[in-house]
């Protein structure tokens, strides 16, 4: 399993995460939902990514 650094910092009114080595991010009102959230957004993350590189390998080459 590849793991992640994930960077929380607090503000006045919230929690916000984020993932340096990938373009995931999120803003909770706890500790909590910051860390439930940050692990749910890198998994639709890398699911979105895998998709798409399934889509394009699908893709037929178009000649020039």
């Amino acid at each position: 399993m590849t793991e992640y650094a994930v960077v929380i910092e607090r503000s006045p009114n919230n929690f916000g995460a984020w993932v340096p080595d990938l373009e995931v991010v999120c803003d909770c009102k706890t500790l909590e939902e910051v860390k439930r959230n940050i692990v749910e957004a890198i998994e639709m993350h890398i699911e979105s990514l895998r998709n798409t590189v399934s889509q394009c390998r699908l893709q037929p080459r178009r000649s020039p």
